[in-house]
C-alpha cells in the first residue's frame, strides 16, 4: 500500500468573510504526482500557499509523513521537506542567478556561505533545468521571464532529493516553449522515480495527463472530483 505524504482534512480559508476553502480533503501519496486543476479563484493558490507556510487555515488538520503539519512560514516548511516553485516568481531582481537559486537553502562551512560550493551546485542546477551556466553572475531582474521561471523551478531543485518530501509547483510550464516544458517533465519523472511527491497545479491538461497519477478537481473552494 502507498505510503501518504501530505494528509489534508476539512481545510477552510476565508478573506473578508468569503470562503477560498471549504472542507478541503486531500492526500499526496510518496512517488506520485497529483495534479490540482481548477478555474481562476478556485482555491487552488490559497491551498498550495497554506501548505508552503505562507497563509494560516481557518480550520482543518495537516499531516506530513504522518506527524501533524501546520508550518508558521515559508522557511519551516521548507525545513519540513516542502519545496516551493511559484507562479509569482520570488526571485530577488538585484541577487544574481546563483545568489536567488540558493537563498533559502545557502550552503555553509563553519557557519559562513561557501562561495565555491555554492557555483558548484548553482551550475549543476542550471544544467539540470536548461539555462546557460553564463547566467550564474548574471542579476534576476535582467533575465527573461521563461529564463526567470527556470531559475525559480532551480531554486525549488535545489532542496536535495533526499530531504524533500514535496514538490509543489504552481503553473510550472506558463512561460516555457515545449522543448522546455519537456525537459522539465523529465526531470519531475526522474525525481517521482526517487520517492519525492510533487503537487502540480496547472491549467495546461495536456501537462496534466502526461506527467500526472492523479488529478483532482477544486471548483469554488472544494475538491469535486479526484480521479487516478
Amino acid at each position: 500500500m502507498s505510503r501518504k505524504i501530505l494528509d489534508v482534512k476539512g481545510v477552510n480559508k476565508s478573506f473578508a468573510g468569503l470562503k477560498a476553502l471549504n472542507e478541503v480533503v486531500f492526500d499526496a501519496v510518496e512517488g506520485e504526482t497529483h495534479a490540482i486543476i481548477g478555474p481562476n479563484g478556485a482555491g487552488k493558490s490559497t491551498f498550495i500557499n497554506i501548505i508552503s507556510g505562507l497563509l494560516d487555515p481557518d480550520g482543518g488538520s495537516f499531516k506530513l509523513n504522518g506527524r501533524s503539519f501546520k508550518p508558521k512560514n515559508r522557511m519551516e516548511s521548507l525545513d519540513l521537506g516542502v519545496a516551493l516553485a511559484s507562479q509569482e516568481l520570488s526571485l530577488i531582481d538585484n541577487l544574481s542567478v546563483a545568489e536567488n537559486i540558493f537563498l533559502s537553502t545557502l550552503p555553509t562551512k563553519n557557519y559562513k556561505i561557501d562561495d565555491r560550493e555554492l557555483r558548484k551546485k548553482a551550475k549543476e542546477l542550471l544544467d539540470l533545468v536548461g539555462l546557460e551556466q553564463s547566467l550564474l553572475e548574471v542579476p534576476a531582474g535582467n533575465l527573461s521571464l521563461a529564463e526567470k521561471q527556470l531559475v525559480e523551478l532551480a531554486k525549488s531543485l535545489s532542496l536535495p532529493i533526499d530531504r524533500t518530501s514535496l514538490l509543489i509547483l504552481d503553473e510550472p510550464t506558463a512561460a516555457l516553449n515545449s522543448f522546455q516544458a519537456d525537459r522539465l517533465h523529465n526531470i519531475l519523472l526522474d525525481r517521482v522515480k526517487k520517492g519525492v511527491s510533487i503537487l502540480y497545479v496547472s491549467h495546461r491538461l495536456e501537462d496534466v495527463l502526461f506527467v500526472c497519477d492523479e488529478v483532482s478537481v477544486l471548483h469554488e473552494g472544494e475538491i469535486k472530483f479526484t480521479s487516478n
